[in-house]
């Protein structure tokens, strides 16, 4: 049963006691319209407008319960959102690791070729040796000039992307479990990474899913979550990786325990609170559905019939505020090695001027503006007037941006294509003075400038193409 069904089943049935209550060998219909002589014909006659209220009722619950729905399901409706993003890079480093090939194809973006030249695929994607797949339902909507037989869509949620997931984990337990080494080309410092594992348990123990999280530990021993796509940054290095370090990992493990909490501590919040208003309204159902019943003694009968069955639906719905979260396990470990140039340090320094000049620009065209750079969103600012929103990433250059260009992390260009139109690239140039030129604003840069970025995780967006595209202050 899904989780919006729970509270209107006692709705429906309610309803159908009511009609019972009138003649029960007629139609609904019957009742509604004939039962004239019935000294319960006026509370027959209202079932319209009882009707209305129960489906006023069910808005009110739906819309609290898409709240805690969201909350439960927000790791399976980020997956859906971010596709196909998630996916080519899943299948890009899958390849990188010479797991198996994953070629474009004629068909255009968002199709791939996957094959293997030892074993064979999972049987969701066809248990041979090669599969076409499409990376996210858009693409196959808009493909109406291809063959789609047999083509196979490999989103996050899909059997296929789960069998390649368990794939990999197979094929690279090993190297996970000794560790290893990469590089952060947008990294000064050294750092480690810690994965963790959990079973989050929800419904009295009836559902339980994967919960997961990523913990960054620099050499200080200061451990912070940080989010998954971070791991965008990273490149393969020709360095060893190294012993566990004690205190980094049990710092590691630490902050995992708290993040858990903190997840724990959110989910029955929500639940709790939503919880609250669904006992009120459900309460308060058995006294209006009856309250038009003019026999004393039916109304009350009935009125407590109902009351009981709202009472058994509400002890339900009130196990789904019990949530449990089994205790983080470690199942990976990577030692990062710092790999960020001088340019990259000189761009820092830009950046703060950079930034206070973008948020006094939007602030002066009306926008509410909060700083978030600190927060490892993938962004700088988040920027808001009425009913829009902009997700800002400030560049700031000390030079000259038409000659230079900018650059954009791995993490950054994973997160623009999460959020597309709402994920705005602004750059000022000339940050030596302290204060910068306002250069251009790119709406959706991932798309904008899907050509013209190279590089792998640092991407290079050169000045002639900021120079001349849509945004451009030049």
């Amino acid at each position: 049963m899904r989780l919006t069904d729970q509270p209107y089943r006692v709705l429906l049935e309610l309803i159908a006691v009511l009609r019972r209550t009138c003649h029960p060998t007629l139609s609904p219909s019957w009742n509604e319209i004939h039962c004239q002589g019935c000294p319960r014909r006026r509370g027959n006659l209202n079932l319209t407008r009882v009707a209305r209220q129960v489906q006023d009722t069910e808005r009110r619950l739906a819309s609290q319960i898409d709240a805690v729905a969201a909350l439960t399901l927000l790791q399976r409706d980020l997956f859906a959102r971010i596709n196909p993003a998630i996916v080519e890079a899943y299948l890009d480093r899958l390849a990188a690791a010479q797991l198996l090939s994953a070629q474009p194809t004629a068909a255009g973006p968002g199709f791939r070729r996957l094959s293997v030249t030892t074993g064979t695929l999972p049987v969701t994607l066809g248990g041979g040796v090669e599969a076409h797949v499409a990376t996210s339902g858009e693409a196959v909507r808009e493909a109406t000039t291809i063959d789609t037989t047999g083509l196979v869509t490999l989103g996050p949620g899909e059997p296929g992307f789960t069998d390649l997931i368990r794939l990999a984990d197979h094929a690279l337990a090993e190297d996970v479990h000794r560790s290893g080494a990469a590089e952060d080309p947008t990294s000064l410092t050294p750092y480690d990474l810690y994965a963790f594992e959990a079973t989050l348990t929800e419904s009295d123990g009836k559902r339980a899913s994967v919960w997961a999280t990523l913990v960054k530990v620099d050499n200080s021993g200061n451990a912070r979550a940080v989010r998954w796509e971070t791991l965008a940054n990273l490149v393969p290095t020709g360095h060893a990786g190294t012993a566990p370090h004690p205190a980094r990992q049990a710092a590691a493990s630490a902050a995992a325990v708290a993040i858990a909490g903190d997840t724990v501590e959110e989910h029955r919040r929500v639940r709790t609170d939503w919880f609250a208003q669904a006992r009120k309204d459900l309460t308060n159902l058995p006294i209006t559905l009856t309250d038009n019943i003019d026999n004393r003694d039916e109304r009350i009968g009935l009125r407590r019939h109902l009351q009981a069955q709202t009472a058994e639906r509400l002890d339900q719905l009130e196990k789904l505020v019990q949530v449990q979260l089994t205790e983080p396990k470690l199942v990976g470990r990577l030692r990062v090695l710092p790999a960020a140039t001088p340019e990259i340090a000189a761009e820092a320094d830009s950046e703060w001027v950079a930034m206070r000049h973008v948020q006094k620009h939007l602030e002066g065209e009306g926008w509410t503006v909060e700083d978030v750079h600190t927060e490892g969103r993938g962004y700088d600012l988040d920027a808001r007037r009425h009913s829009q929103i902009r997700h800002v990433e400030v560049k700031g250059v000390a030079g000259n941006a038409a000659s230079d260009g900018i650059r954009m992390t791995g993490n950054e260009v994973l997160i623009a294509t999460q959020h597309r139109k709402a994920y705005w690239l602004y750059v000022v140039d000339q940050c030596t003075d302290g204060n910068g030129r306002f250069f251009g604003a790119y709406e959706d840069p991932a798309t904008l400038f899907s050509t013209d970025m190279t590089g792998h995780a640092i991407f290079r967006v050169p000045g002639s193409s900021l120079k001349n595209a849509p945004g451009s202050n030049t």
